[in-house]
């Protein structure tokens, strides 16, 4: 090829393809490759919430906390991720109700306004595709929700209060079962923002929105 005029096209894994016309000489060739970044596995980390719709788990309320996702995944032109969600809520105990509430006690719903407890957690799987500048999730698994309201136990004998606890007053209601989980990634390199919905047997659902970072 010496001293002619020739294409060529350098190929090698992971990088860009290099394209060039050269007139070839004596002196020898060189060229630099350009990391392709779209062939490379990344890893994708995020926080958000998760805002409910309007949630009618109750006949006498709507519930009233947000929720926490955490996500992370790696993904090269496809991916999986695991998602976390919670409202970092801590079981209830003990978990009276009106059936099971002990005969020297009694309640009383707290004077006013009524505040509202809720339980949140829930752990999903699934696939991740990268097309720029989106990526897009899809993915299931397990996920639960509970609902209270908040009151006061009294004692009988003394009518004084023994302790604040939630209590469920005939309102009580938990989901639990398969969780659904899609949305996509705007990316803003390196930054993703994050826009979904999940829900619990699509009874429970929430609108999900964070942001994360693309490794």
């Amino acid at each position: 090829m010496l001293n002619k005029e020739d294409d060529i096209i350098l190929k090698q894994k992971g990088f860009k393809p290099y394209k060039e016309s050269i007139m070839c000489d004596s002196k020898g060739l060189s060229a630099k490759l350009i990391s392709d970044k779209t062939k490379i596995t990344r890893l994708f980390l995020s926080g958000g919430i998760a805002i409910p719709f309007i949630q009618k788990l109750s006949t006498s309320s709507t519930a009233d906390s947000l929720t926490y996702e955490f996500r992370i995944g790696l993904v090269k032109t496809t991916g999986l991720y695991l998602k976390v969600t919670t409202n970092l809520g801590s079981p209830i105990i003990p978990d009276y109700t009106t059936s099971n509430l002990p005969s020297y006690l009694y309640y009383k719903t707290i004077d006013s306004t009524p505040t509202y407890y809720s339980n949140r957690f829930g752990a999903v799987a699934g696939l991740m595709l990268h097309f720029k500048p989106f990526m897009m999730y899809a993915g299931a698994g397990i996920g639960s929700y509970s609902h209270y309201t908040h009151a006061n136990l009294y004692e009988y004998s003394s009518n004084s209060l023994v302790y604040d606890t939630p209590v469920s007053i005939g309102d009580r209601t938990s989901i639990s079962g398969l969780e659904t989980d899609a949305g996509i990634v705007i990316n803003i390199k390196p930054f993703g923002i994050t826009i979904g919905y999940s829900s619990i047997g699509f009874e429970y659902n929430e609108l999900t929105c964070g942001v994360g970072i693309l490794f």
